[in-house]
Formats: C-alpha cells, sequence, structure tokens
C-alpha cells in the first residue's frame, strides 16, 4: 500500500498558509491558532458558514462543532431555502441574498471554497463585507485566488487536489473549534485572547515586515 496519498494530506495541512492583517503563517508553525483567535473574538454574535458540495458539508459540520460549545451558527445551506433562492433568482446570489437578510444578527462569515473561485460564494463574502461583517475565508489551488484575497482572515492550503484541500479545511476548523473548549474566554464580548494563542502565535512575529509592533499587539489592536 502506498503512504504518498496521506503522506501528501499530511505535507498540504501543515504547508496551508493563514493570513490576518497582512501577515502569513503556517500551519506547521501555528497559523491555526490565528483562526481559533478570531473566532473567540467574534462567538459573541452569530457565525454563518457557507460553501457549495463538500465545502457544504464542511460548512455543517463546523456549524455543528460551534453549536456543541455554545456558539451560535448557522449553515446557510438549507435545502429548500437555497432550492427557492436559485429558482427565483439565479445560484449565484442564493447566498448573498440570506446574508443580506440576516446581516445584522451575524457577526462572522467562514466561506469555504477549494478553487476560491466560486461565483457565489465570492458574491456572498462581498456582500458579508459591504454589511461590515468579519469574513473569514477558506481556499486552495491558485495562490492569488479571489477569495483568499477577500477574507480579513484567509486560509489558503497548497494543493490542487480536492481531496487534500477539503481535509486540510475541515482538520483545521475542527482543531481551532476544539482549541474553544479549552478556555474560558469564551463569553459574550471577550476580547481578551485564548490562553496559548498569543504565545502560540508569537512564533509568527519575525514576519511582522519591521513595523515593531509586538504579536499580541497585532492580534488583539482593532479587532472587530
Amino acid at each position: 500500500m502506498t503512504m504518498k496519498y496521506y503522506d501528501d494530506l499530511h505535507t498540504a495541512i501543515g504547508d496551508t498558509q493563514v493570513t490576518a492583517r497582512a501577515h502569513t503563517c503556517s500551519v506547521k508553525d501555528g497559523g491555526v491558532d490565528a483562526v481559533a483567535h478570531y473566532l473567540n473574538l467574534h462567538c459573541q454574535g452569530a457565525i454563518a458558514v457557507i460553501g457549495n458540495g463538500g465545502s457544504a458539508a464542511i460548512a455543517s459540520h463546523v456549524v455543528t462543532d460551534l453549536i456543541k460549545r455554545g456558539v451560535a451558527a448557522t449553515a446557510l445551506n438549507d435545502p429548500a431555502v437555497m432550492t427557492c433562492l436559485t429558482n427565483d433568482y439565479g445560484y449565484q446570489d442564493a447566498y448573498a441574498r440570506q446574508i443580506r437578510a440576516w446581516h445584522k444578527h451575524i457577526s462572522m462569515l467562514i466561506a469555504v471554497s477549494s478553487s476560491g473561485q466560486s461565483g457565489n460564494i465570492l458574491l456572498a463574502a462581498q456582500t458579508a463585507k459591504s454589511c461590515g461583517m468579519f469574513v473569514m475565508t477558506f481556499s486552495g489551488f491558485m495562490s492569488g485566488n479571489d477569495l483568499r484575497r477577500m477574507g480579513d482572515v484567509s486560509v489558503w492550503t497548497p494543493s490542487s487536489s480536492y481531496g487534500h484541500v477539503e481535509m486540510a479545511h475541515q482538520a483545521i476548523l475542527h482543531d481551532a473549534v476544539e482549541r474553544l473548549t479549552e478556555v474560558d474566554t469564551v463569553k459574550a464580548g471577550s476580547k481578551e485572547a485564548p490562553t496559548g494563542t498569543v504565545e502560540g502565535f508569537a512564533r509568527i512575529s519575525a514576519m511582522a515586515q519591521g513595523d515593531g509592533s509586538s504579536t499580541s499587539e497585532w492580534l488583539n489592536s482593532g479587532d472587530k
């Protein structure tokens, strides 16, 4: 039995890049700390998660995990709603219309697209940003894909394999959500970083492009 598929998956997960505030760190160097940090900051409001196909399944999975931890979350992929909006307005607008309807109640949108080029996901992310939501994106394939460029926090997996990209996204989200149970700061209005987040993310402080700012200041200053 060849282990190449699994070796490549291990590499894809470890090399996944997390970018926040123009600073980038790989998962193997602590990037999941940033994902968990921003989930923590925004779990005082509702979190919406969207995707197509396998990414829609990832959306439903992470919403289940968030709800189990007491976080208000929803996957905007209800079949009746999606087929209605698709039939009446076209698939391109199906997620964006839901975001416009929910925007007063949603603090963060997590947008998942393996290619980073799905039209309905891009329109939804654009709509969310115009409504003032914090947007976290998960993508793969081309490093310059449109979705990656739209995220306040972007998670990009450097692989052209749908399976590897989807499993990397699922694993990273699972890891980040599980970290919410390891801290006591998941509460309404919390601005405190989870225990271990700043320490873990200190490994990317050298990437601060010489601006002299500390990792703690970067993570905590100006968060929505």
